[in-house]
């Protein structure tokens, strides 16, 4: 789909990177996409974000069915672990691997957790000859060696914070049709669920099987996840992990996750507010006849960047930030609205003077700041 659009007539088509920066929190690479009138983004976790897509950029979600069915095995994926035990349930995890020599991709939070756990599976990986691999902020110039080795027999690979998006394992064939595949062991449960996919999608490419399990604290405050439940909340969950209970531990972790989704959304439609009416200014240059958008089009960018500028600095300074802040988005549509139509007026000079318009068009952006008051 997106050879077919980029080798099209239409050369006005956008395709982000990412939509999801791995701060997750809204980046000046996804503004950058309202410059574009068309914006496609194709990811296996856009129906957890389906409402803020909808909201800040006007993007609709369709889900499609994947091609392969899903063949990854969660059975009693959850594994409860006390808060200095993390490096020897690790360990009872690898002992316990049906096959000695599958592969093994480890998640880790932090540097120095992947570097403990590392250590701790020396002794091991020398009994049973496998090999040990870390990839980190410190050698990230490594990674796609390291991704290239992790599916290979007797591998293991400890990543920290492994995002997951773009990132391909190769798996030797007859681990995945006889040995289940890659085996992902995740050492804390993730915030948000869409980043839970991604890692779980790492197994289980086009068919081919894989494992997925996750260490989780007996402890609820040693976990992010669980930051914002109640006390007795987390007194269900305590009760949950002691006993085993994986539905339940299931069922709270995803309450977690649902209140940090919650809260992310709210945060990103807090900060973005003043931006939302350049999605309905895109919607406007968009709707133009053919002409005159063309027309339009060489000054667009130049428009919506001054556009953005004014959206920003209305959260912090100029003369918007006198108003109640609920009222600074109306006020900032208002603003790029009237400008956008007096760009509209100039059009007329560029059927006979193209340089003209453009000059007179960057006039006319360079004195709007000065008119908002």
């Amino acid at each position: 789909l997106a050879l077919c659009c980029k080798e099209s007539v239409n050369q006005d088509i956008r395709f982000p990177k990412t939509l999801h920066e791995t701060t997750d929190i809204i980046s000046p690479v996804e503004l950058d996409a309202l410059m574009y009138t068309k914006t496609l983004g194709l990811t296996g976790t856009a129906g957890p974000a389906a409402r803020f897509f909808r909201k800040v950029f006007g993007l609709d979600v369709t889900e499609t069915p994947p091609q392969f069915p899903q063949n990854i095995d969660v059975r009693s994926a959850y594994l409860p672990v006390a808060r200095n035990a993390v490096s020897d349930r690790v360990k009872e995890f690898i002992r316990s691997l049906p096959h000695d020599d599958v592969p093994v991709l480890i998640d880790a939070q932090n540097i120095k957790t992947a570097e403990d756990v590392a250590a701790a599976l020396r002794d091991l990986a020398k009994e049973s000859g496998k090999r040990i691999q870390v990839l980190s902020a410190k050698n990230a110039d490594e990674a796609k060696h390291v991704f290239d080795q992790a599916g290979q027999k007797n591998a293991i690979s400890i990543v920290v914070l492994m995002a997951g998006r773009e990132v391909d394992i190769p798996v030797d064939e007859d681990v995945n049709r006889e040995k289940g595949g890659l085996h992902i062991l995740s050492l804390y449960p993730r915030t948000l669920l869409r980043n839970e996919i991604q890692l779980k999608g790492r197994t289980d490419r086009k068919g081919g099987g894989g494992v997925f399990r996750q260490l989780v604290p007996l402890e609820p405050n040693d976990a992010e996840v669980f930051r914002y439940l109640t006390d007795e909340e987390k007194a269900q969950y305590r009760r949950a992990g002691k006993r085993n209970d994986q539905q339940a531990i299931e069922r709270w972790i995803r309450k977690g996750q649902e209140v940090h989704e919650r809260r992310l959304n709210d945060m990103n439609e807090q900060v973005l507010s003043v931006y939302q009416p350049l999605v309905e200014i895109r919607r406007k240059y968009t709707s133009l006849p053919g002409p005159l958008r063309a027309a339009v089009q060489p000054v667009w960018k130049d428009f919506l960047q001054y556009a953005l500028s004014v959206g920003e600095g209305a959260g912090w300074y100029s003369s918007f930030a006198v108003l109640p802040r609920e009222l600074r988005p109306a006020a900032v549509g208002r603003h790029i609205g009237n400008i956008f139509n007096e760009l509209l007026a100039l059009v007329p000079y560029s059927r006979y003077d193209q340089p003209l318009f453009y000059r007179r068009a960057v006039a006319l952006l360079a004195s709007a700041s000065e008119r908002i008051g």
